[in-house]
Parts: structure tokens; sequence; C-alpha cells
């Protein structure tokens, strides 16, 4: 398998060799191909401390969890708790220091967020938002898992959030991005409280385009 980088490759003899494999699980065949990509991430928090993270709503009980977590040294851990608040959401919200300036990833970037949830009864959504204050911002929410599926219990779960597809409410500034919120809803009805979850990285990546020859 050959990779073509259409940025930075000019002519086949270019091109690099990556790894790739064939799986034959849930009756079909699919090729997975590991690249490097052109750009780096950037790591809006690896999530190894709580430095400049808070909860609201039915999210509480921030932790740093060294057992659990799957990248640096340890993860977030929190507790969901529907008795907290009628809003049947939890919230956690990143706030750094300095402030973010995403412009040159704006309408181009996708976020990664990596959540471990306990139990996904009754769970609906999962929301990012990026923003300059409250009332400018942008928000995309995802109904799956990175890979389109239903979400995963007792599982890490990698959501993407494309800059796209966001919805932008009043007028944002994405050279001046304050803060970060995860918004988990969910249905009461079918919740299961109290749940202890983890969040894991929050990045920001620019998806390649890859040219793939094969037989």
């Amino acid at each position: 398998v050959y990779l073509y980088p259409e940025e930075l490759v000019k002519s086949p003899k270019d091109a690099g060799i990556v790894y790739w494999g064939i799986d034959y699980s849930d009756n079909s065949k699919k090729l997975f191909i590991k690249a490097q990509n052109v750009r780096a991430p950037l790591i809006i928090s690896n999530c190894d401390d709580l430095t400049g993270w808070s909860a609201s709503n039915d999210a509480t009980q921030l932790t740093r969890d060294t057992i659990r977590f799957i990248q640096g040294s340890a993860s977030i851990q929190f507790k969901i708790d529907e008795t907290l608040s009628p809003n049947q959401r939890a919230t956690l919200k990143f706030t750094p220091s300095p402030s973010f300036d995403l412009s040159s990833y704006q309408n181009i970037g996708t976020f990664l967020v990596s959540l471990y949830m306990e139990n996904t009864n009754g769970v609906s959504s999962v929301s990012l938002r990026w923003a300059t204050d409250a009332s400018n911002y942008w928000v995309n929410t995802q109904t799956t898992n990175a890979d389109g599926l239903s979400f995963q219990s007792s599982s890490w779960n990698d959501i993407i959030f494309n800059w796209k597809d966001a919805t932008q409410v009043g007028n944002p500034d994405s050279k001046n991005i304050t803060f970060f919120q995860i918004d988990i809803d969910y249905n009461e009805a079918n919740f299961s409280s109290p749940q202890f979850w983890n969040i894991d990285r929050l990045i920001l990546n620019v998806q390649d385009r890859l040219i793939l020859t094969y037989y």
C-alpha cells in the first residue's frame, strides 16, 4: 500500500510505504492503514491533571485517575449523579491559560475526545463547544463514536467533532478560544446513576487527504 499525501508528494517515487492490515471480523473484510499525519495534533488538554477543569450540572467529583487511562500518566475521573440538577446533562468545562488561537484550524480541524463510559443506557448525545465566551461559540453534537457505532458501555469511546459541521452561535473569534465544554445528555428514565466516567485527551487535528492505489 502506498501513501500519496497531495500536499507533499509530487511524483509516485516520493510515496512512503505505510503499515496495513486486513480484518475479517463481523463477516466483513476491512482494510486498516496506519500512516503518519502530515500535521501533528494540537493537544488542548492531555487530562493528566485537573488544572483548568471544572464540573457542573450532573457532573461532579473530579479526580485524577492513574489506573484507567489511555495516554500520558492519568485521566480525569468524574461522577454523573442525576439527582444534582433537573437538566439531565453532565457538563465538563476546560478553561486553558492562556486562551487558544485556533484560526489556522477553522473549518478544517477535527476535535477528538476520549470518554470511558461506565453505562450508556439512556445516553442520547455528547456535545463539544469551543467558545470565545458564553454567547459566542461553535458547538458540534454526536450520537455515535468515531467508528459510527453506538456508544459502548464499560469501554473507551473516541468521539470526533468536525469543525466544518459545527453550528456557530453569535460571533466567536477563532483567535481567542477561552474555554471548551463537553455536555453529556441523557434520558433520566433510562439512566442508571450514580456512575463514574473518565475523560482522557482533548486534541485538535487536521485530517490528511490520502490517495490510495490498491488491487
